[in-house]
């Protein structure tokens, strides 16, 4: 059994960046039969930066989380991107199976930003100057416990300031000196938007995970390395929270 999530992506610099869209996330099994002495390369995503708010009045979108996989086979889709500050900035789209669109931005009167969408659910919409909060992320059992991963981040506000989808989505900030909130590490959340404020930047994303689990009627791995070990009833499974490898 499988699950990979990729890194979450970083919000949007500028009056009321948006929220970013979380890393897309896999959950599956492979009914493959891995021999003993073969090995799997893991690879887990980096969060991608936050969208600058320079002094020239420049501002920038979040940049893309970067991709997890299973020696190049099953792995998280690109998350999506967010807007900034101008609507001239489109939201990155979300993977289809994988994960929502990034948020965007409401000027005006309501001065405030959608949530980034999850990887289980689109973010949420500004009502009346709320600015959305992000979309959950799926839950998986793998590991024994239920646990969210790919929640997107919240839209940034003047007025108020927004919740982070759960799976480790950063929230929103209405404040105008501080930068948006990260999202959280190993989760794939997206990073959370900002207010506003000239040399600041929106929340980074989370960066990825990648955890394998298989019956222990098989022997434990050879050797492993980027992960950490548990022995919940009936399984081996390995949580790479860095990439690495898997020797069975």
């Amino acid at each position: 059994d499988y699950m990979v999530a990729a890194a979450g992506a970083g919000a949007g610099g500028g009056y009321y960046g948006a929220g970013a869209g979380a890393g897309g996330v896999l959950i599956g099994t492979i009914s493959d039969t891995i021999a003993a002495g073969n090995s799997l390369t893991v690879t887990v995503g980096a969060g991608g930066g936050g969208g600058g708010f320079y002094t020239n009045g420049t501002q920038t979108k979040g940049f893309n989380g970067s991709n997890s996989s299973i020696s190049g086979g099953c792995g998280g889709g690109n998350p999506s991107t967010t807007d900034s500050g101008p609507p001239t900035l489109p939201a990155g789209t979300g993977i289809s199976g994988q994960g929502f669109a990034g948020g965007t931005i409401l000027a005006g009167e309501n001065s405030a930003a959608s949530g980034g969408g999850g990887s289980a659910a689109v973010g949420g919409s500004v009502n009346s100057k709320q600015p959305g909060s992000g979309g959950a992320g799926k839950s998986s059992s793998i590991t024994g416990s239920a646990v969210n991963y790919g929640g997107g981040g919240g839209g940034g506000g003047f007025y108020f300031s927004s919740a982070g989808g759960a799976g480790g989505g950063g929230a929103g900030t209405n404040t105008g000196n501080v930068n948006g909130n990260a999202g959280t590490t190993n989760t794939g959340g997206g990073g959370g938007g900002q207010r506003s404020g000239a040399g600041l930047s929106g929340g980074a994303g989370g960066s990825g995970i990648v955890i394998i689990r298989y019956s222990d009627d098989n022997s434990q791995a050879a050797s492993v390395s980027g992960a950490s070990y548990s022995n919940p009833t009936g399984y081996h499974v390995y949580q790479f929270t860095g990439s690495g490898s898997i020797t069975f």
